[in-house]
């Protein structure tokens, strides 16, 4: 029998924590991932958007 693993779903929809600015949030995420200011745009645009799926615990 192999091991079973649990898979996970991210959805990311824009909305930001309380504090962070429209600006914050953005700027850490292009930082973070190191992606270009239009891709982290997208991820701000309002839509639910699933960046990758079906990942593994260790990768979320």
């Amino acid at each position: 029998m192999g091991m079973t693993m649990s898979r996970y779903q991210i959805i990311f929809s824009g909305q930001l924590v309380h504090g962070a600015s429209r600006e914050q949030g953005p700027a850490r995420l292009t930082r973070l991932f190191r992606a270009d200011d239009a891709r982290i745009a997208t991820l701000f645009s309002g839509r639910r958007i699933s960046p990758d799926s079906g990942l593994e615990v260790g990768e979320t």
